[in-house]
């Protein structure tokens, strides 16, 4: 399951690149609730091939109030020239560190790809998600980002965006049961 304000993590870096992120999502849920989810983040890329982020998460979960959720370091590193190979090639290294201290620390890692044709775009990242040091018992997670963008001209892009959760990742879940 994607939460709310999920985004697509690029692997293509620019040296020098500083940002103040702001992410906000609401989600209706099958039975009708709803939920929301917001980020603020500083990042900045001191090398060319990587960038790092630092971000303050806040959720507002069905039915309650908004309150702060987490803290999140986000790191991505480029591991092939820009436009050298037919796919260019990241890796997403991302450490939270819950509100709540039983769940421990949650680790999200793995691949990030991205090609283009022409005025075409496309990103694939198949992420693994799993706790370190819960006092709860978590499921090792499989998650999913797709993007398929057009750049109809500088000033607009269009384009069509997939998240998902397969579920444990040595144990998918039934199609009926991912989002």
């Amino acid at each position: 399951m994607a939460e709310p304000n999920d985004y697509i993590r690029l692997p293509i870096i620019e040296f020098g690149e500083r940002e103040i992120d702001f992410k906000a999502g609401v989600q209706r849920n099958r039975d009708g609730t709803t939920q929301s989810a917001h980020s603020i983040g500083y990042g900045i890329a001191p090398r060319s091939w990587w960038f790092t982020e630092f971000y303050g998460k806040y959720a507002q979960p069905a039915g309650e109030s908004t309150r702060f959720d987490a803290w999140e370091w986000e790191n991505r590193f480029q591991l092939t020239e820009t436009g050298r190979y037919p796919v260019d090639l990241g890796l997403l290294l991302e450490i939270e560190r819950p509100r709540d201290r039983a769940e421990g620390y949650e680790l999200t890692f793995g691949p990030l790809l991205q090609t283009e044709w022409g005025n075409v775009q496309a990103n694939a990242n198949l992420l693994m998600r799993r706790h370190l040091k819960a006092t709860d018992q978590y499921d090792r997670e499989l998650l999913y980002q797709l993007q398929f963008k057009y750049r109809q001209s500088r000033e607009f892009e269009w384009g069509l965006q997939a998240f998902g959760n397969v579920g444990q990742w040595d144990n998918w879940l039934p199609a009926d049961a991912t989002r």
